[in-house]
Order: C-alpha cells, then sequence, then structure tokens
C-alpha cells in the first residue's frame, strides 16, 4: 500500500517518539480513542522485535476501526464545509449529524463545534449568549478541550446525563497536561495531549484568525 501525503505526515509528526509513546499516538490518530492495555503491549513488542513502524500504522489503519473511523471523519468534514457562516446555518447542520465518540466532536470547529456540543452535552440548541460566550473563547485560543470540560462539568450538563464515549478520557488527560510539572510536560510533549497554556493559545488563536472565518 501506498502512503499518501496525510500518512506521510503523521509518520513525521511522531519520528521523535519511543515506541510506547508512538503506539498510543497512533491509537489516538487512526483510532480516535486511547489505546487498550492489550493492544497497546502487543504493538510495543512488535515494534520492540524491530517490526516497522509503517508496518504498525498500516495495520491500524485498515483494520475495520480504523476504516471506520476514517469514514466518520471525512463525512464529518464533509458535512461542516456546507457554509458555517452564521450559528444559525451551524444549529441547523448541528441536528443533522450522528456523533457516536468526542472525537467526532473535536473534529469540528467554531459554530459547528459549539452548536453540536450543546446538542450533544446539553440536549438543546446553543442560546446566543452560550455561543458568544465559547466562540469567543475559541478565537481567543482556548482549546476545544477547555470548552468540553466546561460544558461537560455544568450542573446542565450532569442533570442531562450524556454518556458519550471518549469524553471522560478526554477531560482526564486535559487536566493532566494542563498540571506545570513534569508530569504535564511528559504528557503535552510527548503524549501529544491539549493543554491551554499562554504559548497553546495564542498559536491556537492565530490558527482561528488565519484560517477560520470571523463567521465561523
Amino acid at each position: 500500500m501506498k502512503f499518501s501525503d496525510p500518512d506521510v505526515a503523521l509518520q513525521h509528526q511522531l519520528r521523535g517518539l519511543d515506541n510506547s509513546a508512538y503506539v498510543q499516538q497512533l491509537y489516538l490518530r487512526v483510532l480516535g480513542r486511547v489505546a487498550d492495555p492489550d493492544g497497546w503491549k502487543s504493538y510495543v513488542e512488535k515494534l520492540e522485535a524491530s517490526l516497522p513502524r509503517e508496518e504498525v500504522y498500516l495495520a491500524l489503519a485498515n483494520s475495520e476501526e480504523g476504516v471506520r473511523y476514517a469514514n466518520r471523519r471525512a463525512a464529518l468534514r464533509q458535512q461542516q464545509c456546507v457554509v458555517l457562516t452564521s450559528m444559525p446555518t451551524a444549529v441547523s447542520i448541528a441536528s443533522t449529524l450522528v456523533v457516536e465518540h468526542v472525537s467526532d466532536l473535536v473534529a469540528l470547529n467554531g459554530a459547528a463545534f459549539v452548536a453540536t456540543v450543546y446538542r450533544v452535552l446539553l440536549n438543546r440548541e446553543v442560546d446566543p449568549d452560550g455561543a458568544r460566550t465559547y466562540l469567543g473563547l475559541l478565537r481567543a485560543g482556548w482549546s476545544k478541550t477547555h470548552v468540553l470540560t466546561v460544558l461537560a462539568k455544568s450542573a446542565e450538563a450532569r442533570s442531562v446525563g450524556c454518556v458519550l464515549p471518549g469524553l471522560k478520557q478526554v477531560t482526564h488527560n486535559y487536566a493532566k497536561a494542563e498540571r506545570r510539572s513534569w508530569g504535564g510536560w511528559y504528557c503535552r510533549n510527548i503524549l501529544g495531549m491539549e493543554s491551554d497554556l499562554p504559548a497553546d493559545r495564542e498559536r491556537r488563536a492565530l490558527f482561528f484568525h488565519i484560517v477560520l472565518s470571523d463567521g465561523v
């Protein structure tokens, strides 16, 4: 199988990781979830036995779960490209999206992300104040994980009782990555967990300004 440009780019991004962290990142990037202990152990042992990393990547990417995750992400990207120039449009599109895992939410951006998080976690459409607040946070560089964490821990979300696969792990990882300690540094720089330290917020704010329109 020939590698596509995104495949090569991913391998380049992960080249500096040790085998343990590499497998964890592949699970997150290719399957959209944290590695299960048995799968993680199996692939790390194969890498230690000199199996090329590309073979591990292809095994995950071509698995039934990997193909299903890739197709779901592609469908989400296609749907959010319909034209997200206003919150009402985003709300309309959000109502048609099927969210099966927290990674489906994280794949969205801007207004579509906020509207869909409200629908999934709070079981209602986003109100004007909420849209203004959370889009403002995203424009200021705060992570989507931060928005997810704030809303997931709200009294309203707890009363709704949504159980979304992967959400608990994402918020748990976020709390670890926010620590200003060696452990936090390891989570951010080796395991690739998202945080909202000042430098990260500045980078995301610039990305939002350049790549995403103000209407999104």
